[in-house]
């Protein structure tokens, strides 16, 4: 009798682990999202820069599994930035792609996101910057240098900022 509920505990431990494997996604970070992201992007480099942005349903499935490095599947948003100073503000949306380009530059790709649980994050050309609120990181990448700035939550949307300190030649 004892042996016998032995086995029976056995294959419903095996069977429940069977189960659970099944389910569990393999090696893909799941969120769900929480607000908007509050998003303004600055050229304080001394060259002028278009900043393509793509809202929710624009951003590519290809990018999120890692396929491409462009996070638009179609940028319906274009804002041209002069040199040295020039802000584009309060673009809306979460997830949400940007695509900053200059004539003779590399391009850089953002993708930015705030999941329901965690901090927001920012990837640029691949490269993710998880953010708290306050902080401020400057980053070196393809030869630019880009600043990310995450201040307080306003009007229920998290305020991040992207600047463009210096484009690299291309």
């Amino acid at each position: 009798m004892r042996s016998r509920m032995l086995r029976v505990s056995i294959v419903s431990l095996v069977a429940a682990l069977v189960a659970m494997m099944i389910a569990a996604p393999t090696g893909a970070t799941v969120y769900t999202r929480g607000v908007d992201i509050d998003m303004s992007v600055y050229n304080d480099s001394p060259t002028p820069v278009s900043a393509a942005f793509c809202p929710n349903g624009h951003v590519s499935i290809h990018y999120q599994f890692g396929t491409t490095h462009d996070p638009c599947d179609v940028t319906p948003y274009v804002h041209h930035l002069a040199a040295n100073g020039a802000r584009y503000n309060h673009y809306r949306a979460n997830p949400m792609g940007i695509v900053v380009r200059a004539p003779h530059h590399r391009t850089l790709y953002f993708y930015a996101y705030n999941p329901s649980v965690g901090k927001p994050f920012i990837e640029v050309n691949g490269h993710r910057y998880a953010l708290v609120e306050g902080e401020l990181k400057v980053v070196p990448v393809a030869g630019a240098i880009v600043a990310f700035h995450r201040h307080g939550d306003r009007d229920g949307h998290k305020i991040m900022i992207i600047q463009i300190k210096q484009m690299a030649a291309g």
